[in-house]
């Protein structure tokens, strides 16, 4: 895993563990690289996709996973919610708990886009997941971030009131590339890919507009370096998460005032969207800053990645 050797290192200096938190900046490839590491791997694990269960029950996100697991297994193949397993075997569950009483071997459980549990109606995954990190028995849990501040705030490894309060969770970082690693990246996926054309930019240039973002650094060649293409991608990725005409007029209005000026302060999204700040302030923290889009520059000032400035507003 060229471009993953740091999280490739923490993740083999931890994987014994029972409770390991993956983190990281949105789009920085956190769900490849666990996926593709268990598969390069000889251990057991099934990777649930918590978001994709959120989109297809809403809060009714067990039921998803429990009915989503049963047809994979049945099957012999990934289905739905289930993205990837190897050697998992299990019988008679009908719940969560059932599921993991019921796997006969040791396997690494990873909930993928984790911080999704918390819209689960029904059950606390806090709560199942203590009891067998406690037990240090057959059960490993891995929770990947989609929003890396709503993971850690849904988990709680620090909050006295969370069932996972000092489970001795260990950390695994996936970070952006740097300037010359992008480089190097984009120049080694368009060898490999089917994507090569003349009409590639500056490289530096494209870090300046996405970052050392592999994901969307990925998408950007496929598309044939299109910003439009791109552009319309990443619009449609984020109305299937944003709920709420302010919020997301919130983030194209932080979104456009980092492109210009490097961040925006509350009086102009106060103007630029038409509500008072204190009823804005929600929104933008639970769906903007918990889920890795927004981050704050200062206390009254916000800004957006590299990305979003770039390709979220509209020309």
């Amino acid at each position: 895993m060229k471009y993953y050797r740091y999280e490739e290192w923490q993740l083999k200096k931890h994987i014994n563990d029972y409770f390991i938190i993956v983190t990281g900046p949105r789009w920085t490839g956190k769900s490849y690289f666990i996926r593709e590491f268990m598969k390069r791997s000889n251990l057991n694990y099934i990777i649930i996709d918590a978001f994709k269960a959120w989109k297809e029950k809403k809060s009714w996100l067990e039921r998803a996973i429990i009915n989503d697991t049963k047809k994979s297994l049945r099957n012999r193949a990934p289905v739905g919610v289930i993205t990837s397993f190897r050697n998992v075997e299990a019988e008679n569950f009908d719940n969560f708990r059932s599921f993991l009483r019921a796997l006969k071997d040791e396997t690494y459980v990873i909930i993928d886009h984790a911080d999704y549990l918390r819209y689960a109606r029904g059950i606390d995954f806090r709560e199942v997941a203590q009891e067998w990190i406690d037990k240090r028995d057959k059960v490993h849990f891995v929770f990947v971030a989609k929003g890396t501040p709503a993971l850690l705030s849904y988990l709680g490894p620090q909050d006295p009131q969370s069932p996972l309060f000092m489970r001795y969770e260990k950390y695994v970082e996936v970070v952006e590339l740097s300037p010359n690693e992008t480089i190097k990246f984009l120049e080694d996926f368009l060898r490999l890919s089917k994507y090569m054309h003349s009409n590639f930019p500056d490289g530096f240039e494209t870090y300046q507009d996405i970052g050392g973002l592999r994901g969307y650094l990925k998408k950007f060649v496929e598309v044939g370096c299109n910003e439009q293409k791109l552009r319309e991608l990443l619009r449609n990725e984020l109305k299937e998460e944003i709920r709420g005409k302010n919020t997301w007029r919130v983030l194209e209005v932080i979104a456009r005032y980092t492109r210009i000026y490097g961040y925006a302060d509350k009086k102009i999204i106060e103007k630029k969207v038409g509500k008072n700040f204190d009823n804005l302030r929600k929104s933008i923290e639970e769906s903007l800053i918990n889920n890795g889009l927004v981050m704050p520059a200062s206390s009254n000032t916000y800004k957006t990645p590299k990305i979003l400035a770039k390709f979220l507003p509209q020309k």
